[in-house]
């Protein structure tokens, strides 16, 4: 989880509110990606081989 820890303790320690909600955007996109990703690795645990044999 590369990037996870720190993007959030960075947007913990900054004062400056857009820095910190531009962090936290950084944060949700990295998680919705990792949620995808998860996502293909169980449809390909499943035996669903069509996104991986495209």
């Amino acid at each position: 989880m590369t990037g996870f820890t720190e993007l959030r303790d960075q947007a913990n320690r900054t004062t400056d509110l857009q820095e910190k909600e531009l962090l936290l955007e950084q944060l949700e996109a990295l998680h919705r990606a990792a949620d995808e990703e998860s996502k293909l690795h169980e449809d390909l645990i499943r035996g669903e081989w069509r996104v991986w044999n495209e």
